[in-house]
């Protein structure tokens, strides 16, 4: 029963190590690293409300445009019991965010009509009608709110998100350092390496829900060979030195959870 269970876990971390290193920029994507900052979903009670009002209000709206547009009343609410902002500051941030997620739902409608690649380029094409932060200067102009301002009512981060991101980065480090002080991989590889994952990191962050979820299913279809032909592109590294590299991360995944079960 203890060498099946053995066998299991390292079957799955092999697995794990796999998605970790040829994912390359779907690093970003759980259960490796928290996803990019987003809004909590908090005081259900209150969303609730909201969203039981926008359906009188607003009979155009959406169940997930009422549930989008609830959340960030009830930031805004918040924000005004703090007295971060004055209650007419309040009332035109509420207008701005009507007006946002009407524009943003027309936009949507057109998308969903064409095809995945289409609609993917139409989303990057019209970001401004389908992300409320590239919205954020004009909403600050028009409402008198201050751009930080606006982006911690608005886009609030997970508070347990830096803590688990300083924590992983740490392991991170320590795991691959160990392999350049036994010269299996260089730390120049490493800094390539770390750089390229970044630069993904950073372009799924500064997409859309949907672009995120279009482009991430894009990449899960690609086979191991177009990963690693696409990780070279962005790296320099060859594709017959990638796979060293990547061999020898799950090798040193295996044998350190072989230490584990042992222990």
């Amino acid at each position: 029963m203890k060498a099946t269970l053995k066998k299991k876990l390292t079957s799955a971390i092999l697995a794990g190590c796999s998605t970790f290193i040829l994912s390359g920029v779907a690093l970003a994507n759980p259960p490796q690293l928290p996803p990019p900052p987003s809004r909590p979903f908090v005081h259900n009670e209150e969303v609730q409300n909201y969203c039981t009002q926008f359906e009188s209000d607003y009979s155009w709206m959406y169940l997930s445009t009422r549930k989008d547009a609830a959340k960030d009343f009830v930031s805004v609410d918040k924000a005004l019991e703090r007295n971060t902002i004055s209650t007419n500051q309040a009332t035109k941030l509420k207008k701005e965010i009507i007006s946002f997620y009407k524009d943003r739902q027309k936009y949507e409608d057109k998308a969903r009509k064409l095809d995945r690649r289409d609609a993917r380029e139409y989303r990057q094409e019209n970001r401004e009608h389908f992300s409320l932060r590239a919205n954020i200067a004009d909403i600050s102009e028009s409402t008198t709110i201050p751009v930080d301002t606006l982006k911690r009512i608005l886009f609030k981060p997970n508070p347990k998100a830096p803590k688990d991101r300083d924590d992983l980065s740490e392991r991170l480090a320590k795991f691959t350092n160990q392999l350049v002080v036994e010269g299996k991989i260089t730390q120049q590889e490493v800094d390539i390496l770390d750089e390229y994952m970044q630069s993904g990191r950073d372009k799924l962050a500064n997409m859309t829900k949907e672009e995120r979820h279009e482009y991430l299913d894009d990449y899960r279809q690609l086979t191991d060979e177009q990963r690693l032909a696409k990780i070279s592109e962005g790296t320099g590294i060859s594709t017959e030195r990638l796979q060293e590299i990547f061999s020898t991360f799950k090798d040193a995944v295996k044998n350190k959870l072989q230490h584990k079960i042992q222990d």
